[in-house]
């Protein structure tokens, strides 16, 4: 059955108090927040996949959608040891874990209100197999999947 983020999930525990003391002093905007989450991920070969809000204000207008206060992406369930991995570099550069839903990480950063919401997916094959059919109908994880990868390939 593969992977399952039930079973990653307790890697990523909230940081104490204590642990965001050397980092309280922080500020910056949201676009150099995210200018900062990128470098560290990208550099440890963690790909971004800007979901919901943030591809739109992406696609739009190459930034997040001002009075936004929240960032998505989505990660490659595959790409998360690597997260973990980025969690001492993300504390040291301001980002701790705020909270863990079952199916999403939060990122937080002190002096703001904004945060980073990381979607873990599985990779999937196309085309998709269903109960031994080859799925023809369109549903609403095509969607994301489809505007995820419009994103992307606008240059």
């Amino acid at each position: 059955m593969g992977v399952r983020f039930s079973s990653i999930r307790p890697w990523f525990l909230p940081h104490t108090g204590d642990q965001l003391k050397p980092i309280a002093h922080m500020a910056h905007t949201p676009d150099e927040w995210l200018v900062r989450f990128h470098a560290i991920l990208t550099q440890a070969g963690v790909r971004l996949t800007p979901l919901y809000g943030t591809c739109l204000g992406f696609f739009r207008d190459n930034r997040i959608i001002p009075g936004d206060t929240d960032a998505d992406f989505g990660i490659a369930l595959s790409d998360l040891p690597a997260v973990r991995s980025c969690v001492p570099a993300l504390l040291a550069a301001g980002f701790y874990i705020s909270g863990r839903g079952n199916y999403q990480l939060t990122f937080s950063m002190p002096n703001s209100s904004f945060y980073i919401d990381i979607w873990p997916y599985k990779a999937l094959s196309f085309p998709l197999t269903v109960l031994d059919r080859k799925s023809t109908r369109l549903n609403s994880s095509h969607l994301v999947i489809s505007y995820a990868v419009f994103c992307l390939k606008k240059k």
